[in-house]
């Protein structure tokens, strides 16, 4: 391979010329300038840069996703990255979300408070980021032996629809005796529920709806998330269990319809899995789908006794998480990790979001 060579013209007329020798070593580029030699290394793989200047070597290592590893005269600094490009901002990748819980940063500034947590030895109560529930700075305050409860579950959507319990008796946990709650925070099967007080909407005609939980109801109707219409216990039940005699559970759906309250629900989910599971419901105004781990499980065309269109949902009010209404029904028995909610059909997103949500938390 010839000599490159590299011609500077100055405006006044005059011009320098540089050799790049590029056929004496292989893989090795050597540019003089002004007597003054850069050595540029390439034998190593593409994605090891190797620059020597005055003498100073400098190695720039890429090979690891997420991972730059910077070497100048035999001393090593690494920037690790990989959190934060796994924790790219979902709420920008994927927007208009009407609510957004999670222990995890959805909005990816690194500041966003996700959880209000109390403490069981004195009742205080205080903010965490997710940065801090996860590095152990939310046990060391909770204290060792001590249980935290969830005060408020903030909405990082940015429409302050944070979900919230003040009685202390119904608040589900996220530190038990001392200790972090595997995966997410834990509601008790008994009366444990969180609930917002604004008013999303007036009328819904589409909806989706991403939980991430794990179900270790043994009996009975459990309910994930459920929205209602103000004051009418009528209303599309976002995603619940209900457990059948032959241990089988299905989304429930209430629908607000011209003659009354009626519901039905998606047959054919199987066997009840009481491990983590991503369950996605999509609503529109013909049907509802029912998806577990990315597939697709049920699809709901009418409800009540099949006479009754889905069709809009009116009066959209309160979210309930882990609870049917306040009144203790259906209530979910164990942990949830995360909800997002649109109140628009993501079915074109469904999959990358899906996507996001699993290699967030290995669930498939």
């Amino acid at each position: 391979m010839a000599d490159r060579t590299l011609t500077i013209n100055h405006a006044d007329g005059d011009s320098e010329t540089y050799t790049l020798k590029t056929e004496d070593v292989l893989g090795v580029r050597n540019m003089s300038v002004d007597g003054e030699t850069v050595t540029i290394d390439r034998t190593a793989p593409d994605l090891v840069r190797t620059i020597i200047a005055d003498g100073q070597t400098i190695t720039i290592d890429t090979t690891r996703e997420g991972v730059r590893t910077l070497t100048v005269d035999g001393t090593e600094i690494t920037i690790d990255r990989t959190e934060e490009s796994n924790l790219d901002s979902f709420l920008e990748e994927f927007t208009g979300a009407a609510a957004a819980y999670s222990l995890r940063d959805l909005a990816g500034s690194g500041n966003t408070t996700v959880v209000r947590v109390r403490r069981s030895s004195d009742n205080a109560e205080a903010d965490f980021k997710a940065s801090e529930v996860s590095d152990g700075t939310l046990v060391a305050w909770v204290g060792a032996g001590n249980d935290g409860f969830v005060e408020t579950w903030y909405d990082q959507s940015g429409n302050g629809n944070d979900a919230v319990q003040q009685v202390s008796g119904s608040q589900p946990k996220i530190v038990d005796a001392g200790v972090l709650v595997s995966g997410g925070i834990d509601f008790d099967g008994v009366d444990d529920g969180l609930f917002t007080s604004s008013n999303f909407t007036d009328t819904l005609q589409s909806a989706t709806f991403f939980a991430v939980t794990k179900d270790d109801t043994t009996s009975g109707k459990a309910s994930m998330v459920r929205i209602r219409p103000n004051g009418d216990y009528g209303a599309f039940d976002g995603i619940s269990w209900q457990k059948d005699a032959d241990d089988t559970y299905a989304p429930t759906t209430f629908i607000d319809g011209a003659n009354g309250s009626v519901s039905a629900s998606l047959a054919g989910q199987g066997t009840r899995n009481r491990s983590k599971n991503l369950n996605t419901l999509i609503y529109q105004q013909s049907q509802i789908l029912a998806y577990e781990n990315g597939a697709l499980d049920a699809t709901l065309n009418t409800v009540g006794s099949g006479s009754v269109p889905i069709g809009d949902v009116t009066l959209v009010d309160q979210l309930w998480i882990g609870q049917n209404f306040d009144d203790n029904a259906r209530p979910f028995n164990g942990t949830m990790s995360e909800v997002i909610i649109y109140f628009t059909d993501q079915s074109d997103n469904r999959t990358a979001i899906e996507n996001n949500i699993n290699n967030q938390y290995d669930i498939y």
